[in-house]
């Protein structure tokens, strides 16, 4: 059910728990995107066929709202230039180019997905633009994601993608290149790292960005039958992904730094995942949507 409710946690004292926000989000959404900018939380999406409040609608908000930890304050900022009951980003990112240090990108595919738009936000002067439409058409196994963008040029995310004609799931990175504008995707073959009896569950992984091209993928695996569950922390480097057509030269799996696998306790429902101490989170707050 849509909500308006969000929850903090104090990463200063984590043992009080979680707390819920004095003053809720203005719209209700479902399963809306986020992403942190300069310590404040943005939420966008979610509406799921629903109208944004009166006083949003008649000034064309709604759409997205920003949350200011310090002022304990949302905001609704304004609609990107795209029908927002039907715009549907696949992928969404911070930019940190010089130029566009404090800029959000998203890809619309609402006008068909031979036709997806990128949108860029402009966090300072509250304005979007169109940057550009990329004329191709959009693989149907590219998934919604919250994307990394290294260098200002490229941006990264993974997914869980099912492979129909084959009846099994994989790992799969996918890539888009700023400059060439060029998509790329690559497998991995996690089931290698697996032990007897061990299957991951297939829920969309963690994806988090160490340093340069390297990133930790994060997998929840159980073991059958005693049901013992597993934490997998893959750590990949994606530098094969530069040049003109964006492919890696390489199998995905030879570009595989270390594999750590934990035992958990209990399952596990990775909803998403973060690195705290890159000095980009709100001051003693971290802010997520209800689940």
């Amino acid at each position: 059910m849509p909500s308006r409710f969000v929850w903090t946690l104090d990463l200063t004292c984590p043992d009080m728990g979680w707390k819920q926000l004095a003053k809720p989000m203005r719209n209700r959404r479902k399963d809306p995107q986020t992403i942190v900018v300069d310590g404040k939380l943005y939420v966008f999406g979610g509406l799921k066929g629903y109208e944004p409040i009166p006083e949003d609608r008649s000034s064309g908000r709604g759409w997205m709202e920003v949350y200011d930890p310090i002022l304990e304050t949302w905001k609704s900022l304004p609609n990107p230039p795209s029908n927002t009951s039907k715009l549907e980003c696949i992928i969404y990112g911070h930019l940190e180019l010089e130029g566009d240090k404090h800029a959000i990108v998203v890809v619309d595919i609402s006008e068909g997905k031979n036709k997806p738009t990128f949108l860029k936000y402009n966090v300072m002067s509250s304005t979007w633009e169109t940057w550009f439409q990329y004329p191709v058409v959009v693989n149907s196994t590219i998934q919604c994601g919250r994307a990394v963008v290294v260098d200002g040029t490229k941006a990264y995310w993974a997914s869980i993608v099912f492979r129909e004609a084959r009846n099994f799931s994989t790992v799969t990175i996918f890539g888009f290149d700023l400059k060439s504008k060029s998509w790329a995707y690559k497998d991995l073959n996690a089931g290698a790292f697996l032990g007897y009896s061990e299957s991951f569950f297939w829920t969309d992984p963690g994806f988090l960005h160490l340093s340069d091209h390297k990133f930790c993928i994060l997998l929840h695996s159980v073991r059958s039958p005693d049901r013992v569950f597993f934490l997998y922390c893959i750590v990949v480097d994606l530098s094969a992904f530069i040049g003109h057509s964006c492919f890696p030269r390489k199998p995905l799996l030879h570009s595989v730094v270390s594999v750590q696998k934990y035992s958990l306790d209990k399952r596990i429902d990775l909803l998403d995942c973060m690195i705290i101490n890159r000095g980009t989170q709100p001051p003693k707050k971290e802010t997520t949507e209800e689940v």
